[in-house]
């Protein structure tokens, strides 16, 4: 028999229907990095651009022994030190919030509602806008969300208006599967910025890529595919052509697509996308803000080979850090990487004196790091990092901060003493919707990119 609900009575209906209260959010509100982005902070301008400057080294040839038994003597020749100016420019994030009137309207009134609409709206927005900030902070400046390999694309079983596609997540690959966001709209293209090659069933081919699920675990992703119009581009039942090996996705509203096949003069300005750590914190001869990163103005980086991750590297990129930029110049207080990282790091020496716990006075809570000298630093992990990568971030001091970040938070759009919504304007006629635009322009820099020390190319 099969079941059948109490309504099905002839009185069964007399019960009413019950709701539970609330709207919760299905997938993850985090953005704890945003707050190491708002620690950066050194100012809420908004100016064209951000000039700072280098000093790249001491004078040790001004410094020579001398024979204190000749005359006449000449003292050493007095070089001048290297410096260098260096060019930041600001870039733009824009936010909307789009919202029917007739329902806002209705649901001030009510007191039968899972929540107020605009509230709910205005705290994903929010939310979304600090977890993109938090993104960027760890991304290279040219967009790209993730990378996708050889044969990448496979068709669903059963078939339906989605695919399933395989990242490259190697070390040198741009992007991860921890740069997707969930429902987030992305578009595919080669490396040199072209459309892709990717040939379906479907007589037109998706436009858009929608995200509807992420595996960490396999490094895979599966998307939706939209038409020109963001609606279901129909089942795609067999693959004809795969995407090109290296082809990447992007935001779906990206103005400039690189081309990643030729040398990017810099990562500074290559995309309308912030510069994060991958560029600011790199040693591999790129070029961001005009500053080449190698060298002395390149960050402190240990290769690992390939080898699983382990305390040794750890050890040899505090100690080559310290070597390279003084003891005593800075605090480090945090490493950052990927949650996988960090748990493969703890089980190969959890054994370790050198891990330790302390109570956090400032957030009350207890927190699990390493020792390393005279500094106490905290394992973090953020979804962000690349799989590849752990980075050992310095505290400010004496008011010198290593990672500054100029410009401003998402505030309303609007004219002098306007309103923050505004009715919205569909083909020359208002329609019953309100909507609001944010806007923000910043930049991140490294003022001092030797003072990061990152670990790179390992396995977990």
């Amino acid at each position: 028999m099969a079941y059948s609900n109490i309504d099905q009575l002839s009185l069964g209906t007399i019960l009413q229907i019950a709701f539970s209260s609330g709207v919760r959010t299905q997938i993850s509100t985090d953005f704890r990095d945003y707050e190491m982005v708002k620690r950066a902070k050194v100012s809420g301008h908004a100016p064209r651009e951000i000039r700072f400057y280098f000093q790249n080294g001491l004078l040790p040839a001004n410094v020579q022994w001398r024979n204190p038994g000749t005359s006449n003597r000449p003292f050493p020749r007095g070089f001048q030190p290297a410096t260098a100016e260096y060019t930041a420019k600001l870039k733009e994030a824009n936010a909307s919030v789009e919202l029917e009137y007739n329902l806002y309207e209705r649901a001030k009134a009510s007191p039968e509602k899972y929540a107020e609409p605009l509230q709910m709206i205005l705290s994903a927005a929010m939310s979304s806008t600090k977890r993109e900030m938090a993104r960027a902070l760890w991304q290279d400046g040219t967009g790209v969300v993730g990378q996708v390999g050889a044969a990448a694309a496979a068709v669903t079983s059963p078939a339906s208006d989605k695919l399933e596609f395989t990242l490259d997540e190697g070390d040198t690959s741009r992007g991860h599967v921890g740069y997707f966001e969930y429902n987030d709209i992305l578009i595919l293209r080669d490396a040199d910025g072209t459309t892709t090659a990717l040939d379906t069933s479907l007589a037109t081919e998706p436009v858009y890529w929608k995200v509807v699920s992420k595996d960490r675990a396999n490094g895979k992703v599966t998307l939706q595919g939209l038409n020109s119009s963001f609606a279901s581009a129909g089942t795609i039942s067999s693959i004809t052509t795969q995407a090109a090996t290296g082809a990447v996705f992007y935001k779906y509203d990206q103005p400039t697509i690189p081309d990643l096949t030729a040398s990017i003069s810099d990562y500074g300005t290559v995309s309308e996308s912030l510069a994060g750590l991958e560029s600011l914190a790199a040693n591999d001869g790129r070029v961001v803000h005009g500053i080449t990163m190698s060298g002395i103005t390149g960050a402190t980086e240990v290769d690992a080979g390939a080898t699983a991750i382990d305390l040794s590297h750890f050890n040899r990129a505090m100690d080559q850090v310290k070597i390279e930029v003084g003891q005593d110049r800075y605090r480090w207080k945090m490493a950052c990487s990927a949650p996988e990282t960090q748990s493969s790091l703890i089980e190969s020496r959890e054994d370790d004196r050198r891990f330790i716990s302390w109570e956090d006075n400032k957030r009350g809570t207890k927190v699990f790091g390493i020792v390393h000298r005279n500094d106490q630093i905290e394992l973090s992990d953020s979804e962000y990092v690349h799989k590849k990568r752990l980075y050992m971030l310095p505290e400010t001091k004496a008011g010198e901060k290593v990672l500054e970040y100029h410009g401003t938070d998402f505030s309303t759009v609007k004219a002098p003493n306007g309103d923050d919504f505004h009715m919205k304007v569909s083909g020359g006629e208002y329609v019953n919707n309100v909507v609001s635009f944010m806007q923000s322009c910043c930049v991140l820099i490294a003022k001092h990119p030797k003072a990061i020390a990152r670990i790179r190319n390992f396995t977990v």
